[in-house]
């Protein structure tokens, strides 16, 4: 491993940088959607590679049960789906500049497209045990789940619909899951209304689409 890296930045840097960037990444598709803290949560960013340069309605199964009661549509944000390609840029651009890509493929797969770096430069998987960690060492000991409450709270201040809260959230009752038998709910009303508080939430906390600075040379 040599001390330095392309552009004269030590490999610590390099990857310090690559896990905060992998950390923000998570909070915006967190903050964004509802997503469970789930591990490895690349089920939005695989959908985005299959799916590039037009409007997105993916799927969620974030820890569903054997009931199938918590899988649900969710509309990508353009914020977000710009965030998680300037992701897949810099994931590529790492992966190659530090030729990670064989212990990669041993630890998850050749092409994950979220992973988090050690000090000796070894890929593993983004747990919510990880982000829980990397929270307290920024100053907020949090629960990785905690945006999915600060999200509820702040979308029914932003006058969001209670009922679409919970769709949003994978709450839905029964007449609102969209593969129900008798099942009326409006999704078209549902993602516009989401949508507007979402982004209104975001504007609040300055959450915008950050490019990786090692791309940026």
């Amino acid at each position: 491993m040599k001390e330095f890296l392309p552009g004269g930045e030590r490999t610590a840097e390099w990857i310090a940088y690559h896990n905060h960037l992998t950390l923000y990444a998570w909070l915006m598709q967190a903050l964004t959607t509802g997503m469970r803290a789930i591990n490895d949560p690349a089920e939005i960013i695989d959908q985005v590679e299959d799916q590039p340069g037009r409007p997105l309605v993916l799927t969620l199964a974030d820890k569903e049960t054997v009931f199938l009661d918590r899988a649900r549509p969710a509309r990508l944000p353009e914020m977000l789906r710009t965030q998680l390609v300037a992701c897949q840029a810099h994931t590529a651009h790492v992966v190659t500049a530090l030729s990670i890509r064989p212990s990669l493929r041993d630890a998850l797969r050749e092409d994950a497209p979220l992973f988090v770096l050690s000090e000796r430069m070894k890929p593993a998987m983004l747990t919510r045990t990880w982000i829980e960690q990397q929270l307290d060492d920024l100053g907020y000991p949090l629960p990785a789940n905690f945006a999915r409450a600060y999200l509820r709270t702040e979308l029914i201040a932003h006058g969001c619909p209670a009922e679409s809260v919970d769709a949003l959230l994978g709450h839905a009752s029964p007449g609102e899951r969209p593969f129900a038998a008798m099942a009326s709910f409006d999704y078209a009303r549902h993602f516009r209304a989401v949508e507007d508080a979402v982004l209104s939430v975001c504007r609040e906390i300055h959450l915008v689409p950050v490019s990786s600075r090692l791309l940026a040379r």
